[in-house]
């Protein structure tokens, strides 16, 4: 599996806090006095951004000096503004390709972080109660064959 969703996630960044050491075994919390605030900033997909916003405010809650933030501006503008180091990460519904990877010099690690599903919804005059459709209609739906 060569490539998941374009996203670097807030939530590495809670993982890393939970579990960091500095280089010489100390826990990160007894340097943080010497360093500066974390600051990462984030655009992209808008389906994860409740999520990633809620994992902000409670990463926030034990870290107020961080400043993280995260823009849904859709999946596109978000590798866009990865591509051209406006944000820490880009969060996309579709990993980016190996030309956009090409021009991010700094490198680009893909991760998942999330994940959806869709959902068909109907309201036909006239029809009550469930509809069942066999799987291979949902494929026509989405293909445009059935309206």
């Amino acid at each position: 599996m060569k490539r998941f969703a374009e996203i670097a996630v807030v939530s590495a960044a809670i993982l890393l806090s939970v579990f960091s050491v500095s280089s010489n075994g100390e826990p990160a919390e007894r340097l943080a006095e010497s360093q500066p605030p974390l600051q990462i900033k984030g655009a992209g997909a808008t389906f994860p951004e409740p999520l990633y916003q809620k994992w902000i405010a409670q990463y926030k809650k034990g870290h107020p000096d961080a400043d993280f933030s995260y823009q849904g501006v859709g999946s596109g503008e978000g590798i866009k503004r990865f591509i051209a180091e406006k944000v820490d990460f880009g969060a996309s519904d579709a990993a980016m390709n190996d030309a956009e990877i090409a021009q991010v010099s700094r490198g680009v690690k893909l991760i998942p972080a999330t994940a959806g599903m869709v959902v068909l919804a109907y309201n036909l005059p006239g029809v009550v109660g469930e509809l069942e459709l066999p799987r291979d209609v949902y494929a026509d739906i989405f293909l445009g064959k059935i309206s």
